[in-house]
């Protein structure tokens, strides 16, 4: 089940606001949130910690940058019998163009997304000039990289993104 931008603000608002629970790596919370959201990356997602603090509240909304994630977790609480699930309709990305109210950290982190343009750009330029100066097999790198960045826009997993989420500075 969806949820709009508006609608989870106005709920937000409500004398019995739903618990809100962001799905993103520790880093993207850090870097901006929706006030009162709790950071239970998808990846460490705990049924039985979402059961037991979504009791005092009427249901519970998931969220993530763009709705794949969150849809996801969605996925999972329902199957371990949690029922009253949300997921935000078009994520954070969608939250911020209807420019509702976000928490943004005074010093900037790098975002999942920026990390796995940097990292990508890096093989690719690597890939291109070992190339050209070693030898053309290297030209097997951009290649494998492009793959891997055709195949994340098509089906919205990035393996580089899981990857990226897993070491020292993406970790709370």
């Amino acid at each position: 089940m969806k949820i709009s931008p508006e609608q989870l603000h106005s709920q937000l608002a409500s004398n019995t606001p739903p618990l809100l629970v962001d799905v993103r790596t520790p880093a993207e919370f850090r870097e901006m949130s929706i006030a009162g959201a709790l950071s239970l990356p998808l990846d460490e997602l705990d049924v039985g910690k979402v059961k037991a603090m979504a009791a005092g509240s009427p249901h519970c909304v998931v969220v993530c940058y763009s709705g794949k994630r969150s849809d996801q977790a969605c996925d999972k609480l329902h199957a371990a019998g949690l029922l009253e699930v949300s997921s935000l309709e078009g994520g954070l990305e969608l939250w911020q163009r209807k420019n509702l109210p976000l928490e943004r950290a005074a010093q900037g982190s790098f975002s999942m997304i920026r990390q796995v343009h940097i990292v990508a750009g890096s093989m690719i330029l690597i890939g291109v000039l070992l190339s050209v100066m070693l030898s053309p097999r290297f030209v097997i790198l951009p290649g494998f990289v492009g793959a891997g960045l055709l195949f994340a826009g098509l089906t919205g997993f990035c393996g580089m993104g899981l990857i990226l989420a897993k070491m020292p500075w993406n970790k709370l």
